[in-house]
């Protein structure tokens, strides 16, 4: 009778979750703030004080290790899951990992494609570029669009935050720069942005836990096999963030092609490193002229000087609303320009590569710009893209795992029911 008394008792208690959900809503509440503040672990932790059964949490911590990318992990727990409630099947569930892991396969395929590319971590003249972008179907709007498909997919991994952060460099104003990456700084404690120099290919590192900036290597390639006399060499560095004094910068223009001047850098930092060039940073500026790659180039400084917060630095950063200008020229080069940047955005392959910069905008190129214009406005720009997913994917996460749970309340409940009517039944027998 006592071992019976016991059963029912530890009946009760494992219905009161599935009878009382609100003891949930409370760490619901902070698994959605986790969640949106991408707070992977701290959101899988959180998981194991909740109020729900084991194959429960093993669904949820699935649901949040594919965000992560974290692709074996999620594999297991459908073992897990199969184990603790062989009624329920997980084919599925396994399936839509093997998808994860070859779409993941693909974008990591090709967005390391445009970190390794010539165009990328090379010096290039506007009209140089004009010519090599059709022939080498290269578009920094495609490497945006790769990278929102990413973060779409798997917002909670390292690595593709990093790639969304600096997406968001290349593309959006510096108030969004700042929120962004202060939010992923606060989520992983580190960031990683891709640059280049005349002898390697690195990654300036902001180590927001230890309060270092660093330099890396990137190990899976030995030099810049773009690089030029025309570019500066990287002076590795690893400081505190406050011995750094100084943050400078240089990205004028050549006046007799309209590249990136010789001995531009994008990082310069005292007492010791020389950062030289982010990602894109010579192909920004042939694409799209100078104005942009010197609002790139000091929003960076800006966030590098915002993340350190000294208020010793001193900082001498790139101005936009300052140009490179050779009087003599500057009408025929700006015109040209223009046209280089339409044909770019429109992906056009033009076999007018040789013709005089002094040549005005012909009707043709009037209207490329035009079509381009109105195609921009149809097409959702990669950071829209990205903060809408940003703000609706949690919610979504949450909706889809709970609508699960509280479909197994039901059945778990029903269940419930049953044994304990069963019990009560022998208990009375009994007496």
């Amino acid at each position: 009778m006592l071992l019976k008394n016991q059963q029912v008792e530890t009946f009760f208690n494992q219905l009161i979750p599935i009878l009382s959900p609100e003891l949930n809503r409370e760490l619901e509440d902070l698994l959605d703030q986790d969640l949106a503040q991408l707070k992977g672990d701290e959101a899988l932790s959180l998981v194991d004080k909740m109020y729900l059964e084991p194959q429960q949490k093993e669904l949820l911590k699935f649901y949040i290790n594919r965000r992560q990318a974290n692709l074996a992990t999620a594999i297991s727990r459908t073992v897990s899951m199969h184990a603790l409630s062989p009624e329920k099947p997980v084919a599925e569930l396994q399936r839509e990992v093997t998808e994860d892991a070859a779409i993941l396969s693909k974008l990591k395929e090709r967005i390391d494609w445009y970190r390794y590319s010539a165009i990328t971590n090379g010096s290039c003249t506007p009209d140089w570029i004009r010519k090599e972008v059709p022939t080498q179907d290269y578009s920094i709007q495609e490497y945006a669009r790769l990278v929102a498909n990413a973060e779409d997919r798997f917002p909670l991994n390292s690595w593709v935050l990093d790639q969304a952060f600096f997406a968001t460099l290349l593309s959006k104003p510096y108030e969004d720069t700042e929120s962004f990456g202060d939010k992923i700084l606060n989520a992983k404690g580190t960031l990683r942005i891709p640059f280049y120099s005349r002898d390697m290919l690195f990654d300036l590192v902001i180590d927001k836990r230890s309060r270092r900036i660093r330099t890396e290597i990137d190990s899976r390639v030995q030099s810049n096999e773009s690089g030029s006399d025309r570019m500066e060499p990287l002076i590795a560095f690893d400081l505190r963030f406050d011995q750094v004094t100084s943050i400078s910068q240089k990205g004028s223009s050549d006046t007799g092609t309209f590249a990136l001047a010789k001995e531009s850098y994008a990082v310069k930092l005292e007492p010791t490193g020389l950062a030289p060039y982010y990602a894109f940073m010579d192909a920004v500026q042939c694409l799209y002229g100078e104005a942009a790659q010197k609002t790139v180039t000091e929003n960076l400084g800006r966030f590098l000087a915002h993340v350190m917060a000294s208020p010793t630095i001193v900082q001498h950063l790139v101005d936009p609303e300052k140009k490179t200008i050779d009087w003599l020229r500057f009408t025929s080069e700006t015109v040209a320009l223009g046209t280089v940047a339409a044909s770019e955005a429109a992906n056009i392959g033009s076999d007018n590569g040789t013709a005089s910069q002094s040549q005005q905008i012909s009707a043709e190129a009037m209207k490329t710009l035009a079509a381009d214009k109105e195609e921009a406005a149809q097409e959702k720009s990669i950071t829209s893209a990205q903060e809408e997913e940003r703000q609706t994917w949690h919610s979504q996460l949450i909706k889809t795992v709970f609508s699960e749970i509280e479909a197994d309340r039901a059945h778990e409940l029903e269940t419930f029911e049953s044994k304990l009517l069963s019990l009560t039944g022998e208990a009375e027998d009994g007496k």
